[in-house]
């Protein structure tokens, strides 16, 4: 598992997907993606892989994220 980056709270995917760089950028970034809150720990595919506090993964196409939250 990544850890987390320094600064632990949480951004708003909003701000992590309008790094040019991302999803690559976001790996170990605490993040909130409406209401879910975890670490980005891997980029799979298509898909980023967020594990919250409790152990539990959730995935989420990147470039859907981008077109939903980007600028």
């Amino acid at each position: 598992m990544t850890d987390p980056k320094p600064n632990c709270a949480a951004k708003l995917i909003s701000e992590l997907v309008a790094d040019p760089e991302f999803p690559t950028s976001a790996v170990g970034e605490s993040v909130d993606i409406k209401g879910y809150t975890g670490v980005i720990v891997e980029i799979a595919k298509n898909s980023i892989k967020v594990r919250s506090a409790e152990g539990n993964t959730v995935s989420y196409n990147f470039h859907t994220l981008r077109r939903l939250y980007g600028p």
